[in-house]
């Protein structure tokens, strides 16, 4: 009878262990979210752009005299000398902006211009696409977490849906990381731990993956010889036009030498966008250059 009565009674107390370990959990669950919030910025410098993308648009359309947007990844991050390219334009009044965030390509770089040229003003008089690669075709890995902290809002939700993420399990992972920002960037916190606790782990890392050619990534990450096809440039180009705004686009240098897609180059230039290739520059080379890979 003892048993019985005890187990009735462990029975009664069960569903309020159960909720105070639901509380503890969204109590947890909050307190890493509010922490993750305010120390995001310091994780990575492309975290700390991200969060200035905004102010960059503001201060660019609220400038005086010609204007110059630089768009791209970390590819225009570390390429393009906003001094320098000042300097080379000459006397007048230049105002130059970057919005670069990393591992990026036209996957997110049409979201990206969207908000830039949202409202009435103009983000600038040109807008220059560094590229290399296959970054301007639609074969660019998507990456659910980064569209939905970054870019899942009402005006985007049905065309992140229709052309981008369309897994459930994807659609998942987007709506988590639109919610919870300590979910978005846990694998930036897991490479920063990695790199607090391994030596040399971020050059080990860097090594490894530049012991792979880039082509066979390509292929791995992509399948074989995948088609180029070109919907979500169209769509930049599209927006570009409707505001008069002339677009150039560089195709920049990287460690490994690459193709450029000669019908895309030839279809741009049918469409008066101007297109350099920049490929192969004086004074810059693999592997001095190109440290990372």
């Amino acid at each position: 009878m003892s048993n019985i009565l005890a187990n009735e009674r462990d029975g009664e107390c069960r569903p309020w262990t159960e909720w105070k370990i639901v509380a503890f959990l969204l109590v947890a669950i909050l307190g890493l979210e509010i922490g993750m919030r305010a120390i995001e910025s310091k994780l990575s410098i492309d975290l700390l752009h991200q969060t200035e993308i905004p102010t960059i648009f503001v201060d660019i359309k609220n400038a005086t005299g010609p204007r110059v947007m630089f768009l791209g990844n970390s590819l225009v991050r570390e390429s393009v000398d906003i001094e320098a390219f000042e300097t080379v334009y000459g006397e007048q009044p230049l105002t130059v902006a970057k919005s670069n965030p990393d591992n990026t390509s036209v996957v997110e770089w049409r979201y990206l211009f969207a908000d830039a040229v949202a409202g009435e003003k103009l983000p600038a008089d040109l807008v220059v696409i560094g590229y290399a690669e296959d970054q301007l075709s639609d074969n660019g890995i998507v990456k659910p977490r980064r569209l939905g902290v970054n870019y899942l809002k009402a005006e985007t939700q049905a065309e992140i849906w229709s052309s981008d993420v369309t897994s459930f399990s994807d659609r998942s992972e987007l709506l988590l990381a639109a919610l919870l920002h300590s979910f978005a960037h846990s694998e930036r916190v897991r490479t920063r731990v990695l790199e607090g606790i391994i030596p040399m782990y971020r050059g080990t890392a860097q090594r490894l993956n530049g012991a792979t050619p880039r082509s066979l990534r390509r292929s791995n990450a992509e399948g074989e010889s995948p088609e180029r096809t070109y919907k979500r440039f169209d769509q930049i180009v599209q927006i570009a036009k409707e505001r008069s705004l002339p677009i150039a686009l560089v195709a920049i240098p990287v460690g490994d030498a690459y193709e450029l897609d000669g019908a895309f180059v030839e279809d741009c230039q049918s469409r008066g966008i101007l297109h350099i290739d920049a490929r192969n520059v004086d004074g810059i080379k693999a592997p001095d250059n190109f440290l990372d890979g």
